[in-house]
C-alpha cells in the first residue's frame, strides 16, 4: 500500500467539473528531495517537483502517488513555488493499493519470491502430514 496525495481542486469541485479539468499523476521518484530535518521524534522532509503539462490557466489536479505509508497525512502541505502564480483549492491524501506499475522491479521481484515460498511452505506441511499419518499408522501395528 502508499499514500496518495491531491493537490488543487477540492473534490466538491472536481464533481461538479467532471472532464473539465486536466488530471496531473506524478510518482514520488520523481521528485527532488530539497531538505531534511532531522529532530528527536520525527523528521521532516521538503520535496520538490514540477508540473509539467501546467504551462497554461486553467483547473488541474495534482497527484503525487507513490508517498510512503510513513507519512502523516495530516502534516503534508502543498505550496507553490516561488514566483508561481497558482492557487491551491485543496489537499488530501488517501491510501490505496500501490499498482504494479508503480512498484520497483526490486518489490515485484521480491512480492514473487514470497509468493513461491509461500507455496513451498504448503506443499512441506502437506507431506509432514502425510508422514506423520504413516508413522502413526505404522505404530499401531
Amino acid at each position: 500500500y502508499q499514500r496518495r496525495v491531491r493537490g488543487g481542486l477540492s473534490p466538491e469541485v472536481l464533481a461538479q467539473l467532471g472532464d473539465a479539468h486536466a488530471v496531473v499523476r506524478i510518482h514520488n521518484s520523481k521528485t527532488s528531495c530539497a531538505s531534511v530535518t532531522v529532530y528527536s521524534d520525527r523528521a521532516e522532509v521538503v520535496r520538490e517537483l514540477s508540473v509539467e503539462g501546467c504551462d497554461k490557466s486553467g483547473l488541474y489536479d495534482v497527484v503525487l502517488e507513490g508517498v510512503t505509508l510513513c507519512s502523516q497525512a495530516e502534516s503534508i502541505r502543498v505550496k507553490p513555488g516561488d514566483g508561481e502564480d497558482c492557487t491551491i483549492l485543496d489537499v488530501s491524501s488517501e491510501v490505496c493499493e500501490a499498482s504494479a506499475a508503480s512498484k520497483s522491479d526490486k518489490v515485484v521481484e521480491l512480492e514473487k519470491e514470497i509468493d513461491a515460498k509461500a507455496e513451498a511452505i504448503a506443499q512441506l506441511t502437506s507431506e509432514r502430514q502425510i508422514v506423520q499419518d504413516q508413522v502413526a499408522w505404522l505404530k499401531r501395528y
